[in-house]
């Protein structure tokens, strides 16, 4: 389970240290997926594999939607090796999709790593933390009625 908040550097060749903490449960391989929004996720291979076989390899080709997803989907994710300094290299287009220029923050999502540039998740943070009771509350809607 990746839990906690981790603030480091992206170096000019795309590489960032993985903070220590999240390296054992990420493996040596692990997978970088841009979000729909402002910030890329970092999963273990093995639930990427899962979650890729449940929810995207499970559709019909034969639905044209189904095609859609399957192709923003795979064309945003790449494999990323963590070398012996515990670093990944990021691609280019990853690096300017979450806007990251120096300084990143990574979020520990339970099963996944959320990569945030400092800037965006200090604005993400100073949007929704005075509604952290509201929607603290409002999660019960999720939980099953017996």
């Amino acid at each position: 389970m990746f839990a906690g908040k981790f603030t480091n550097a992206i170096d000019a060749k795309g590489r960032c240290i993985v903070p220590a903490k999240f390296r054992h449960d990420l493996g040596s391989s692990c997978m970088l997926v841009k979000d729909f929004g402002d910030s890329l996720f970092l999963y273990p291979r093995e639930y990427w594999e899962r979650y890729a076989t449940e929810h995207i390899e499970s559709r019909p080709d034969e639905d044209p939607d189904a095609m859609d997803m399957k192709f923003l989907f795979y064309q945003n994710t790449c494999e990323c090796e963590i070398d012996k300094q515990g670093r990944i290299n990021m691609p280019k287009d990853f690096i300017e999709h979450a806007g990251i220029t120096r300084e990143m923050v990574n979020i520990g999502s339970m099963n996944r790593i959320q990569i945030w540039s400092k800037e965006r998740f200090e604005e993400k943070t100073a949007e929704i933390a005075p509604r952290g009771r509201e929607l603290f509350n409002n999660m019960h809607k999720y939980v099953p009625k017996p």
